[in-house]
């Protein structure tokens, strides 16, 4: 029974999955740090708050890209399989 569990699309979407927990674990750490130097300090920092709203917004982006990948995205991850395979005599 064939699952497609190698098909480039889904191993794809598992990287990309890792990559998104590496970027909302570096969002939480910056909300954190954020959150401390407010304590110390009571001024709310707007360059944190710049890095903090740039990798939500990246964060976001991928998980739209794992659960809505453009035709080109796929067309290019098809095209590379294509090319790794070995010629058929």
């Amino acid at each position: 029974m064939r699952l497609g569990s190698s098909d480039p699309l889904v191993c794809n979407r598992h990287l990309i999955w890792g990559i998104t927990g590496v970027v909302w674990m570096i969002y939480w750490w910056i909300s954190l740090y954020q959150t401390a130097d407010f304590e110390t300090d009571v001024v709310w920092s707007s360059a944190i708050d710049r890095a903090n709203g740039v990798v939500e917004i990246t964060g976001i982006a991928l998980v739209w890209l794992i659960f809505f990948p453009p035709h080109f995205y796929r067309r290019w991850l098809a095209g590379s399989v294509l090319a790794a395979e070995p010629e058929r005599t």
